[in-house]
């Protein structure tokens, strides 16, 4: 990895865009501060996870949020039980599932 900047620089010395440059690191540019979304699912309680772990049955089915995702929130809940952090591609899963809930039924987890 510290080899990177000095790799993008030569991409964008080639000619390549932002926009090029992520598609050929194979993702979108998403961005999560860590902090925030450690300290979000934290705050969580237990009412608010069985009531989060509910949604399941109107948001998968239905293609709103995938399996995957929906694995990587009840990872991250099962984690938090253990006072353990999960990793961090579970924690990004769990915050799109979140967002979907509260943009989807108005909530504000």
């Amino acid at each position: 990895m510290k080899r990177a900047p000095e790799i993008i620089g030569k991409l964008h010395e080639a000619g390549f865009s932002d926009e090029n440059v992520t598609e050929l690191a194979g993702g979108d540019k998403v961005v999560i501060d860590l902090g925030v979304a450690l300290s979000r699912v934290r705050q969580l309680g237990a009412s608010d996870w069985n009531l989060i772990l509910g949604f399941e049955d109107y948001l998968v089915p239905k293609s709103v949020v995938s399996k995957k995702e929906w694995q990587g929130l009840r990872t991250t809940q099962s984690k938090l039980e253990k006072s353990e952090d999960p990793p961090l591609p579970k924690l990004k899963q769990a915050i799109n599932c979140l967002d979907a809930i509260n943009k989807k039924f108005r909530k504000s987890f």
